[in-house]
């Protein structure tokens, strides 16, 4: 009602998070580590793609990736090749 712009924190770790529903325009994908561990999952790759859910077809992405294995993870789920 009113706000031109709104900054979500997704809890869940992207894919399955009650923010997921809503229309974006920009997603931003936090370094990836295993201390992210639990609800995403046990890997930083697992970890990766279920923050990548939030990547939405046409949108921005900016990521802060520092592994090369989540990065390309990350690259995938924006629809970009290697």
């Amino acid at each position: 009602m009113g706000v031109n712009f709104a900054v979500l924190e997704v809890g869940m770790g992207g894919r399955l998070d009650a923010t997921n529903t809503t229309e974006s325009r920009l997603a931003v994908i936090t370094p990836v580590d295993v201390d992210s561990r639990g609800v995403p999952g046990p890997t930083r790759v697992a970890i990766a793609a279920e923050k990548a859910g939030v990547i939405k077809p046409g949108q921005t992405v900016v990521s802060a990736c520092e592994h090369p294995e989540v990065a390309e993870v990350i690259r995938r789920g924006a629809g970009m090749q290697g």
